[in-house]
């Protein structure tokens, strides 16, 4: 929701070609920056991996030409809102579940995972 936010459907909105491109360089922006600064022990190279995930938020997801709203506002600020709890209650619970299975089968054999 950072680099392009939800919308609601009927709203004015760039194209989704465009969209969804710039979703899919952002993906492969990141891919490239983690990959930078987990496999990489240069600084230099730890800072483009840090350079390269921040790029396409700096150069900003694709905008409508043109501009104007045929719903109503307190119906696009309702749909934001439960859109962006519902993205953040959706990451606590993989967190939390991430979580619970590294603690209960990371660097465990045999016996102790099963307990």
């Amino acid at each position: 929701a950072v680099g392009l936010p939800p919308e609601l459907p009927g709203s004015i909105k760039a194209p989704v070609e465009e969209r969804q491109i710039w979703w899919l360089l952002t993906v492969a922006a990141t891919t490239g920056g983690i990959g930078l600064l987990a496999l990489q022990a240069r600084r230099t190279l730890k800072g483009a991996g840090i350079l390269l995930i921040l790029l396409p938020h700096i150069l900003g997801a694709p905008r409508a030409e043109v501009y104007g709203e045929v719903l109503p506002a307190e119906l696009a600020a309702a749909f934001v809102g439960v859109s962006i709890g519902t993205m953040a209650l959706f990451w606590v619970i993989l967190g939390g579940v991430a979580g619970y299975c590294h603690d209960r089968f990371a660097g465990r054999s045999g016996e102790e995972a099963r307990a």
